[in-house]
């Protein structure tokens, strides 16, 4: 199982439950994307990747689930990300677009959380 780096921390008691991947491949809208014949114009900017990820708790830990979920939640920062991709891993800057999480109990006080899903939006194209 793969380690979650964010920033180049290790967050060890953390899991990735699943990842979702997506592409888009941006053009330029400046000279529109069709001809008067209807012929596609390509013009484009770059492929730029979406990754959807649900984190799971492998062994719970308050403190680093805490940590991390401030840090995916911070709004005004790019962090850099290693994620799988296709046989490697790919290291990027990106944000964090939305994230969702739900209280799976309380217990003796404390409360636990579960899965956190968050989607992550790159910062610039794949390089």
């Amino acid at each position: 199982m793969m380690n979650v780096v964010i920033d180049g921390i290790v967050y060890s008691n953390v899991g990735i439950l699943s990842i979702q991947r997506s592409f888009d491949i941006r053009q330029r809208t400046d000279n529109g994307y069709s001809t008067t014949t209807g012929t596609r114009i390509s013009n484009p900017i770059g492929t730029f990747f979406t990754y959807d990820v649900v984190f799971d708790m492998k062994k719970y830990n308050v403190d680093e689930r805490s940590k991390l979920y401030e840090v995916l939640s911070d709004p005004d920062e790019y962090h850099t990300f290693e994620l799988p991709y296709n046989d490697t891993v790919y290291k990027f800057n990106g944000c964090i677009s939305s994230g969702r999480d739900n209280l799976d109990r309380i217990r003796n006080g404390v409360n636990i959380w579960g899965q956190l899903a968050v989607k992550i939006e790159p910062y610039g194209k794949k390089k």
